[in-house]
Parts: structure tokens; sequence; C-alpha cells
């Protein structure tokens, strides 16, 4: 079966493991770089969080391959979190447009009678080929876990920890072996470091490409000034 094999060199340097299975591949590289979410290549975006006073559930016009983020835990807000700006042209009403949005949609540390693990999740459907998933995450204070699944296969994951606002591309590159397999994101924190609700996991902003196989060519994407090769093998 021809397949798309991710080498990246930033996700090497960085985060010496990337982690593969025969059909999905995860990598992530810190964002340092302002997201312009209508790039041409994108068949769909979301933009979730807070900026001053507004509450953005933003997303590509005609697009619904990015299902709702949904939280495992109560203690869920929009946050106006200054991160790195996104952009936008080509959104669905009422937000059509957007320039230099900040913020991200935070799962918190639970309160004291609260146990639930801060979670978030989406499901992304839809889809036939093979495609790159892109899931701008924001953490603070926490341990966590970004796992991936496609249809019925065991999840993918990757595992961290940060005592600091840190910032993390996502990128989950993967080929459907049957027509409208469900690609299934998950994102929790496993222990919160910081011992306060104030101490969070997010998610800014996510998008969706399709790739199309060449076996004769590779694509070279470029992901905060680090070289993506996504090449061809049999």
């Amino acid at each position: 079966m021809k397949r798309n094999t991710l080498i990246t060199t930033a996700s090497i340097l960085l985060f010496p493991s990337m982690v593969t299975s025969a059909d999905l591949a995860i990598a992530v590289v810190p964002i340092s770089e302002d997201v312009e979410l209508s790039a041409t290549d994108t068949i769909d975006w979301v933009k979730l969080g807070r900026d001053t006073d507004a509450s953005y559930r933003a997303k590509k016009k005609g697009a619904n391959h990015i299902q709702a983020v949904t939280a495992g835990s109560r203690n869920v807000t929009d946050s106006s979190l200054k991160t790195f700006n996104m952009s936008w042209s080509d959104g669905a009403a009422p937000n059509t447009t957007g320039s230099n949005i900040k913020g991200s949609l935070e799962a918190k540390s639970p309160i004291e009678d609260d146990h639930t693990s801060p979670e978030l999740s989406f499901k992304v459907t839809g889809l036939n080929g093979t495609y790159q998933l892109r899931v701008y995450t924001s953490v603070f204070q926490s341990a966590y876990k970004f796992s991936a699944s496609l249809g019925s296969a065991p999840p993918v994951s990757h595992t961290d920890s940060s005592r600091i606002s840190k910032f993390n591309l996502y990128t989950v590159d993967f080929t459907t072996t049957k027509a409208n397999q469900t690609l299934i994101i998950d994102y929790v924190q496993t222990t919160d470091l910081g011992g306060s609700t104030h101490d969070n996991i997010g998610i800014a902003g996510i998008s969706l490409t399709k790739i199309v196989p060449d076996s004769y060519s590779s694509a070279l994407l470029e992901i905060s000034g680090a070289s993506v090769i996504l090449q061809n093998s049999n």
C-alpha cells in the first residue's frame, strides 16, 4: 500500500520521539508565528476562544469535516489568553473575516469537588484519502496527553508536561483505509502540576488539508520555520 511517511526535522530535534502507526503519524513543534487559517489548501478550519469581548466559534464557510470540540470537564471557558494571532477571510457568518484573533478554548483543572480530568476532544468526519490535520494547542502547569485514533485502531499518543505557558502545533498525518473513516482527537490533562484551577490545556484552532499523493514528488511544508517533508513510500 502506498502511504505518506512524515519526516519532521524540528520534531526530531526538539521532541526526540515522533509517534507513528501504519496509517497515522503525530509530530509536534512549538508555535512561533501567526496563523492564516484561510490558506488555499485548507479544506476545513475552526477557530476557538475569546478575543477582547468576543467569543469565537468561527469556521470555514461550507465545510463540515471538523466537528464540535467537546469537553470532559465542566470547568471550561473561552479564554482571551494572549496566544499567537489567527486570521481568516473565508469564514461562515457571522464571523466571515477575522484579523489577528487570539485566545483559546480552555479546559481548566477541576475544583475541589470535581475530580474529572480536563479534556478536549473532537472528531473529523467525511474522509476519504490522505490528510494533514493541524491542532494549535496551549498548556499551563500541566502534564498532558495528545492522542489520535483512526476508525477502530488503537490510539497513537504523545505525552509531555509544562510548568509555563506553552503553545504547540500538533500535526496528524493520516490515510483512511476505507471511505468515511472517522479521526478522533483527544487532548487531556493527566496531572495538575500547579494545584490551581487556573492550570489548563487549550485548543486555539484546527485546520485540515487533503494531500494528493504523488510517487514522484515530495510536498514541502513550512511549520514555524522548520522543514516538514511528506515522502511517499510503497
